[in-house]
């Protein structure tokens, strides 16, 4: 069978599960269902978006919107821990060398901030509260009154346990970064707990982030934040549905791979909801990955 062929039946084959599961989440989707429910679309399939809304018995919810997803710079907790994964080393071990690197709310290290610099323009509009995405965006592209800046809490990164997962004030980081809006950001950071932040509550934190991001005016969105949260948000939570439209040869990373320190991809997201239901929050967001379109500064 051609590839647009099994893709479109694995996709398919995860849409029937959500169709059944019209109330809420399918949460007895089983591990090996979901890497295969999220093999991509091949992008010679130009009509998937027909054969996704009828397949589904899903409609578009708001207009598609382009998309830059942009993880932070190397930050202080990241030089060990990110090389241990680099090598094979499991959670535990990447969770105990962050502890010994940790620093409160790590900014970015000498690497990080040239990482940033060497990123190219773009126009940062949604990003982490945390100093280390704020940094990477500033850096991106130096502020300017033509770009909104928004902080959003659901942005940050896994929540709780280590301190470079907490925030700063509001009033010390509006006194840092006068520049981003800190609206809805409480003044103390009353989610941080020493237990650390379940992998569905943060792959739903997450949703619900990009869920505000379609729900917003600009067309064109920079979005800045983190690995772990990117990781979760994208690859274990099964109301978001990743589709494959890169050129042939840029697909020798896989799709599901965890974001590096500075890396950035573009996506054409869309939010759609039930032909039977309402309200503001999608059933399913679907992101498709392309090659970039333009020139990122373009945003």
């Amino acid at each position: 069978m051609p590839a647009a062929q099994v893709a479109s039946a694995q996709i398919i084959m995860r849409l029937s599960t959500l169709s059944a599961t019209r109330g809420g989440t399918a949460a007895s989707l089983a591990a090996v269902e979901r890497v295969r429910s999220l093999s991509s679309f091949a992008g010679a399939d130009s009509d998937w978006k027909q054969q996704f809304q009828a397949k589904s018995s899903l409609k578009q919810a708001h207009p598609s919107k382009r998309l830059v997803i942009l993880r932070h710079g190397q930050a202080q907790h990241n030089p060990r821990a990110e090389a241990a994964r680099e090598n094979g080393c499991d959670f535990d071990e990447f969770l105990r060398l962050m502890e010994e690197d940790d620093a409160l709310d790590a900014t970015l290290t000498q690497l990080g901030e040239d990482q940033a610099r060497n990123a190219g323009e773009s126009a940062a509009r949604a990003g982490s509260p945390l100093s280390r995405a704020i940094q990477t965006a500033d850096l991106v592209l130096p502020p300017s009154p033509n770009h909104e800046r928004k902080c959003v809490e659901d942005f940050r990164e896994i929540n709780g346990k280590l301190l470079n997962a907490k925030r700063l004030p509001s009033s010390e980081l509006q006194g840092k970064f006068g520049h981003w809006c800190f609206e809805n950001i409480p003044e103390q950071d009353e989610s941080w707990t020493p237990d650390l932040e379940s992998r569905d509550a943060c792959g739903q934190r997450g949703y619900s982030g990009l869920a505000w991001i379609l729900q917003q005016h600009a067309e064109n969105v920079l979005l800045c934040c983190h690995g772990g949260l990117l990781s979760y948000t994208l690859n274990s939570n099964e109301k978001v549905v990743l589709i494959d439209s890169r050129d042939a040869h840029e697909r020798e990373r896989c799709i599901t791979k965890r974001f590096g320190n500075c890396e950035m991809r573009e996506f054409i997201a869309t939010a759609w909801q039930h032909e039977s239901g309402g309200g503001e929050v999608p059933h399913v967001i679907t992101l498709e990955e392309v090659s970039f379109s333009s020139p990122v500064g373009e945003l």
